[in-house]
């Protein structure tokens, strides 16, 4: 089982460096990436909105170094947030030690059959995902032209907008309202 020591994370009697990084509007090239997994440490890449940019995957990556884990999810791309259902690629030689942090149990079978389906439905899934970049597409050109708010292009099926009137939560609630002929 890992073991932290201050800064360090041991698996068994190789120590590991932790360093935790989670950059905001920030994708990491493959040049960076590279010179960060000769690192002696573990990288962990979060691919849970991969499917809504024109990013390509680092899960063959694994394969080649024993230092990545890539990290994906059902919730977003197949609309299954609820049912808490996902998926990881690891080096062959962490799965033991990973095996031993695992959980008491595992996804429902609601979540195991949904997940299944979803593969099982690829053209759908592509729909799905096309479908919602396009209304992302529309609703960032929308948002463009709310004076007080800018915001931000988006890898992901969000946006973040920036509030720059100065308004506080309860100022900014009342106003928005005025704006929601143009969403509908």
């Amino acid at each position: 089982m890992p073991c932290f020591y201050g800064g360090l994370l041991a698996f068994g009697h190789i120590p590991l460096s932790v360093i935790l990084i989670a950059f905001v509007k920030v994708v990491i090239n493959d040049d960076d990436l590279l010179k960060i997994l000769e690192l002696p440490i573990l990288v962990v890449l979060d691919e849970a909105y991969i499917e809504f940019s024109q990013i390509e995957s680092k899960m063959s990556w694994v394969k080649k170094h024993e230092n990545l884990i890539i990290l994906r999810t059902f919730s977003k791309r197949a609309g299954l947030a609820g049912l808490r259902v996902g998926y990881g690629a690891f080096p062959l030689s962490l799965i033991k030690y990973l095996w031993r942090a695992k959980q008491p149990y595992n996804v429902s079978v609601a979540a195991e059959v949904s997940a299944c389906a979803a593969l099982e439905n690829p053209t759908y899934l592509e729909n799905v995902k096309d479908a919602l970049v396009k209304e992302r597409g529309r609703l960032f050109e929308l948002l463009k032209a709310v004076p007080f708010l800018r915001p931000f292009p988006s890898h992901s099926n969000f946006i973040l907008c920036e509030v720059t009137s100065g308004f506080d939560a309860k100022k900014l609630k009342v106003h928005s309202f005025s704006y929601l002929h143009m969403f509908c």
